[in-house]
């Protein structure tokens, strides 16, 4: 059997999707900062972006996501995204407010949960928002292993639409989170991809990415990926813990792509599309 912890130990590791708090209608493990902390060490995963779930879920986000800041204060490794709502009338206050009351790096929006579609108007003026700010949008189109959708039904993703939204905001920095093995392929997505590679190889930061924490199906799926979807877009991520850090870990750890596309997708893609 193959040491995937030997194979991946050259590669820093950062994790670009991570919560804690709460979830309804199940139990979360590994929920706090100090259990993510020591489960991301056993896995040599020296930083994340971390966001509320409990957020999610407030009519107020900033009660969930301004206690979090201050408790990241001591995690300098952790980076935070805070919840916006852009169905909420005060969409643009939990912006200001948020950005004024944490030390966020970016927005976390969830048509999911919050049930709109990508052609609700107060989504394109949030990322003109964003694009004055230059701050980056992280838009989970699920959060759930498709294993446990019963419990929850989620508004699913219509991808001509999402598809057309993303292409009319090129501009911005969005990372498409939730997404999985098959719907990556689909054909609404990959020319966004590869623009957002060529767009990398100039600038050195792509302005479109997607996590793989949804990729359920190992490494024989990652390799497939990398032929249809350029490697510098793609961000490894844990979905911890609503869905299982070790097992997303380990479905990227059998991936035997070149090293430079495991150290993009392990790490450098996602910092540099931060930067």
């Amino acid at each position: 059997m193959k040491d995937y912890f030997a194979l991946n130990a050259a590669f820093p590791k950062f994790d670009a999707k991570a919560w804690v708090g709460h979830y309804p209608f199940r139990k979360t493990r590994v929920n706090t900062l100090p259990e993510l902390q020591k489960h991301h060490a056993s896995l040599s995963v020296t930083g994340a972006l971390i966001s509320s779930l409990d957020a999610i879920f407030y009519q107020d986000p900033l009660e969930a996501d301004g206690p979090l800041s201050e408790v990241l204060a001591d995690y300098p490794q952790y980076k935070q995204l805070i919840a916006v709502n852009p169905r909420s009338e005060i969409w643009t206050r939990q912006i200001e407010r948020g950005l004024a009351e944490t030390d966020a790096v970016g927005l976390h929006l969830y048509p999911c949960v919050h049930d709109y579609g990508f052609d609700l108007p107060a989504l394109d003026a949030l990322a003109e928002v964003a694009k004055e700010r230059d701050l980056p949008i992280f838009i989970s189109l699920r959060i759930e292993d498709a294993r446990l959708e019963y419990l929850t039904k989620y508004r699913q993703p219509d991808y001509p639409t999402v598809a057309a939204w993303l292409d009319r905001h090129r501009d911005n920095r969005i990372c498409i989170m939730g997404l999985r093995d098959g719907e990556l392929l689909v054909p609404d997505f990959a020319p966004l991809f590869r623009k957002s590679a060529e767009e990398a190889a100039r600038t050195g930061r792509p302005n479109l990415v997607a996590d793989t924490a949804q990729i359920n199906s190992g490494g024989f799926t990652m390799r497939e990926l990398v032929k249809r979807i350029p490697a510098t877009t793609l961000c490894w991520s844990s979905g911890s813990p609503i869905l299982a850090a070790t097992s997303a870990w380990l479905q990227m750890a059998a991936f035997e792509g070149s090293e430079a596309d495991r150290a993009a997708i392990w790490q450098v893609n996602i910092q540099n599309f931060l930067a």
